[in-house]
Order: structure tokens, then C-alpha cells, then sequence
């Protein structure tokens, strides 16, 4: 497997493990229900999302790669709400 291939294999992977919706039911509970979005903590930094990133296994630079690939093809609502997001370059 090409290393592009392999990068993007492991975006896709870092995308659904992260990328689920913090909705709750109307208990509080975690559920399949749409109901009250929970406070999204703040961003820990770029570096420390890396680590986590590397932590899974990947190398420095996959790493690096990954983090990149979500950052570009992150939505414009959240590019409002954190500038540095439209900094990573292509």
C-alpha cells in the first residue's frame, strides 16, 4: 500500500472515531436520540491532538498528515470559531 493510500486509511479511521455527534438524550444520557448538543470543551492545541494521533500507533509524519487532512477539510463553522484552522496550507 502506497503511503497515500495508507494516510488515507487512517484519516478515515481518525474521522469516525472522532467525529461523532455529542448529542445526549433528554436524561442526560448519551444515546441514538437527538436532544440537547453537551458543551464542546476547548481545542487542546494542535501538538496535543498530534500526540493523540501518534499515540494510536502512527508515526510523526502520518501523524502530522492526518491532523493536516482533517484541519483542511474542517467546516466553515468551525473555521469561524477557530481562525487558526484556515492557517494550514494545502
Amino acid at each position: 500500500m502506497s503511503l497515500h493510500a495508507h494516510i488515507m486509511v487512517a484519516v478515515q479511521r481518525h474521522h469516525n472515531k472522532y467525529s461523532a455527534s455529542k448529542l445526549t438524550n433528554k436524561t442526560g444520557e448519551a444515546g441514538d436520540e437527538v436532544g440537547v448538543a453537551t458543551k464542546r470543551k476547548a481545542h487542546p492545541g494542535f501538538k496535543a491532538v498530534q500526540g493523540k494521533i501518534q499515540a494510536e500507533g502512527y508515526s510523526r509524519k502520518v501523524a502530522e498528515a492526518i491532523l493536516a487532512a482533517r484541519t483542511r477539510h474542517a467546516s466553515t463553522s468551525a473555521k469561524r470559531a477557530n481562525l487558526h484552522l484556515s492557517k494550514v496550507k494545502d
